[in-house]
Parts: C-alpha cells; structure tokens; sequence
C-alpha cells in the first residue's frame, strides 16, 4: 500500500476542545503540523494492525496444518 499523496483526502475530526489545544501545543512544541502528525499516527496504527493480523493468518495456518 503505498501512500504517495497523489490522492489526498480532507478528513474532519470531531475532538474535545481541550485535546485539541493540547495537540496543537505538542506539535508546535515539536515543529510538526497536524497533518504531518495525524498521517504519521494513522500509518503506525495501518502498519501495526497488518502485523497483527499476519501474525494472527501464520498462527491460523500452523493450527491447520497440525
């Protein structure tokens, strides 16, 4: 799945006021927009839920061939 922006969509998030004012300090404190931390977060959470489920096939296929 590769991910090159050629694409992109506006996503709209509904987030308590407060979380978003401190979301906006953490990425200003690190020089980060809110996009570049939103696509970073929700590439981590594809990565590590294909990694999961992988490892959930291998399991599947090692008890079947048991």
């Amino acid at each position: 799945m590769p991910y090159n922006g050629k694409m992109e969509k506006r996503v709209y998030v509904k987030v308590p006021e407060q979380l978003l004012e401190d979301f906006d300090k953490a990425c200003e404190a690190n020089h980060r927009t809110r996009s570049e931390v939103l696509r970073r977060a929700m590439l981590k959470y594809v990565r590590e839920t294909k990694k999961r489920k992988d490892q959930e096939n291998e399991k599947d296929q090692r008890r079947t061939k048991t």
